[in-house]
This record gives C-alpha cells, structure tokens and sequence, in this order.
C-alpha cells in the first residue's frame, strides 16, 4: 500500500486535497530537494488551482456542490482523475489504475521486486565495504534473506542482478600483456 492508495480509493474528496497529492506527487517525481520543497509545493498547488479553477466548465457537471473555494468544493475523483489524465497531468499509478489507464502495481512480478531487494541490499553493502567482491555479495546473509536471493537456483541470476550496480571498474577478460 502506497500513500496515494487511500486517496484513489475515495470516491468523493474536497478539490484542494486532489491538489495536494498531485503537487506532493509532481515533487516526489522530480525529485526536488527537501530544502525546497514548501516553496515547489506551494507554487504547484497554486498553478493547480489556477489550472483547475479557469477549466472548471469543462468537468463542472462532475462536482458535488457548488463553490468557488477549492476547500470545500466535493469533486467525484474518478471524473476528476480522468479529466486530469487527458490534460496529461502527472498522477500517481493508483489514480491510473482507478480509470483503467494503468496496471495495479501490485501484478509487478516477485522477480522483479527480488533483483530490485538485491541490488539494493548490494549498493549498501558496497558503499560499506568497498572491499566486497560480486561473490562475497551475493553470499552476505542480507542478500540471501533479504533480497531473496536464495530463492533462486542459478547463481548466474542473482551475479547478474549484482554486477548492474558494481561500482567497481569493470574488467572485461583477461589483461593483455604487451610483446
């Protein structure tokens, strides 16, 4: 469960908490610094309301009430939500899924979220000690339990997964000697 889940569950909510999980989404995304982020978020949530407020006739017929102060307008968030995804706004996957735009994230493959654990697991384990080498990495207990690793049988697999994020210089072959 994400922290977008409850929200895309509702089926009625107040305009200005749609606003707030777009904005808090669109900085989540672009990964603004945290030292930035009141000032991003507030720009954004004004950029949306003003957005919102000049397009109101186009998804007027979808709202509850009628106000003008984005605090207590009810908006039906599935009308919403399509609304937005044709002005192409950024939203989170589960507002997606809720128009049938997207997949549930939770039909993402144990695979996938296992080479992910690991090499996880493997960047820490290296910014710690430098010194490891693929193998000692792929035999760590963290790995193995953690990051699922000893669920899978081919050890070329999880050495695979390993040697994508190896921040050591990459060897290709034997070294060749000069004549």
């Amino acid at each position: 469960m994400t922290p977008y889940s409850y929200w895309a569950k509702q089926d009625v909510l107040p305009l200005i908490r749609l606003v707030a999980v777009l904005a808090d989404y669109k900085i989540i995304t672009e990964d603004i610094r945290p030292e930035n982020y009141d000032d991003q978020y507030e720009t954004i949530c004004h950029g949306y309301n003003l957005l919102f407020s000049k397009n109101k006739d186009e998804f007027c017929e979808n709202w509850s009430e009628e106000e003008t102060d984005s605090s207590t307008v009810m908006v039906n968030v599935e009308s919403f939500v399509s609304w937005a995804y044709d002005k192409q706004i950024p939203m989170p996957n589960e507002f997606l899924v809720r128009i049938g735009k997207n997949t549930p994230s939770e039909n993402i493959k144990k695979a996938d979220l296992d080479k992910h654990g690991c090499q996880v697991i493997a960047q820490t384990l290296w910014c710690l000690y430098p010194e490891m080498t693929n193998q000692d990495i792929r035999e760590h207990e963290t790995v193995r339990r953690y990051g699922h690793a000893k669920d899978y049988n081919e050890d070329s697999t999880v050495r695979k997964w390993i040697s994508e994020v190896d921040p050591r210089e990459k060897r290709r072959g034997p070294k060749k000697q000069n004549k």
